[in-house]
């Protein structure tokens, strides 16, 4: 098992090298085609690890490179952006209902660490944005309307498929988060907001 997830990962980590390389070079024509590939790239990778189970090996093979080589890069930011738009709806489609907590946790874990540590401020909004403030939305909307939204807004968003996700164990996961020391002061509030949204769903303190 060992050498096929060494090879997944560097597999994985020289796909994402390839595109930082090319970003700066790319003309709008084939920003969009390398958008597409990013995308596809995601949905792949994540298909991977769901067909082995969600294993912790699989999942190392994916999370790892894309944290490295993506996430953490101070450039190019718009490929950081990007991811952080398509983690929730691609994680969505791939494992539908059935994932688990902790393998969604999994899975969102490096993007939970750029919103509360990431240098640039853009790219931790955008993360917090995108993993958590439209995730809540998304929720709320279902709360309101008492079902799932219908297919045609899953499509366009992804997030209502997270059924399989304890709303009590991300509140808890990001008031730890807002709260660690390693969490930059300017993060903080943005956090706590997110968790207070939270606690309106679940009604926890």
């Amino acid at each position: 098992h060992y050498p096929l997830r060494r090879q997944r990962q560097m597999c994985i980590r020289d796909s994402y090298r390839t595109v930082r390389r090319e970003w700066t070079g790319l003309d709008q024509h084939r920003l969009d085609k390398f958008y597409s590939l990013m995308r596809s790239m995601l949905r792949e990778c994540l298909t991977f690890a769901q067909q082995r189970d969600w294993s912790s090996e699989a999942l190392a093979a994916v999370v790892l490179p894309l944290d490295a080589e993506v996430l953490v890069q101070p450039w190019p930011n718009g490929l950081r952006l990007h991811m952080c738009d398509l983690v929730i709806p691609e994680l969505a489609k791939v494992g539908g209902a059935g994932l688990t907590t902790v393998q969604a946790l999994a899975v969102l874990q490096p993007f939970l660490v750029a919103m509360a540590t990431s240098a640039d401020k853009v790219v931790a909004e955008r993360a917090r944005a995108r993993v958590l403030l439209d995730l809540i939305e998304a929720k709320r909307k279902q709360r309101t309307k008492g079902e799932a939204m219908d297919e045609e807004s899953e499509g366009e968003d992804g997030t209502s498929m997270l059924n399989g996700l304890d709303l009590e164990a991300l509140q808890a996961t990001v008031f730890d988060l807002a709260a660690a020391t390693e969490t930059r002061e300017k993060y903080r509030a943005g956090l706590y907001d997110a968790h207070k949204g939270l606690q309106g769903l679940t009604g926890k303190k």
